[in-house]
């Protein structure tokens, strides 16, 4: 696949499962075991997809979110303790793609990972295509596909990941 996956999770235990079985799925991974260091990562390694806890020392999942997010387009799914609807209605609001909660089976980690994979990285055309294409344009609008960033004219338009991939079928 080629993929690189975060799994940012002050748990060794669970980092180690995960790691497990999205490497015997064909992915390349990285981890972090704290908020801070997920940053760090992120940034370094460029990861096409983070698992992200909530609950972690240094920065909260939340916090790192915010701050991917200020920066990236690449989908994030968290993943915590936290059950309530409350806390996923706030992480998906904050620009998280999927939530998964703890306890949780390793095969319905790799399954999400796979479905925020395919639905982000090959919308209709292709990986290929993908890549090749820089941007996007209609009339006055157009969608940097590398800066994952909207322009109507010359103002910027900021999008979470949700609406840049459905901007992206659309255009």
């Amino acid at each position: 696949m080629g993929y690189k996956i975060m799994i940012a999770d002050d748990e060794a235990e669970i980092r180690d499962v995960l790691r497990l079985y999205l490497e015997k799925d064909g992915y390349e991974v990285v981890e972090a075991a704290d908020g801070v260091e997920a940053m760090d990562r992120i940034q370094k390694e460029k990861p096409d997809l983070v698992i992200l806890d909530i609950m972690m020392p240094g920065l909260d999942g939340y916090r790192v979110l915010r701050n991917i997010r200020e920066d990236n387009n690449i989908p994030v799914i968290m993943l915590s303790a936290k059950d309530s609807d409350a806390d996923k209605i706030l992480g998906l609001d904050l620009g998280a793609d999927d939530y998964i909660t703890k306890p949780f089976g390793p095969l319905e980690a790799v399954a999400r990972v796979n479905s925020n994979i395919r639905r982000f990285y090959s919308l209709g055309a292709g990986e290929n295509a993908q890549k090749e294409v820089k941007e996007l344009t209609v009339q006055d609008l157009r969608l940097d596909l590398e800066a994952c960033l909207l322009y109507r004219g010359e103002e910027t338009i900021e999008l979470t990941s949700v609406e840049f991939r459905i901007m992206r079928l659309f255009m």
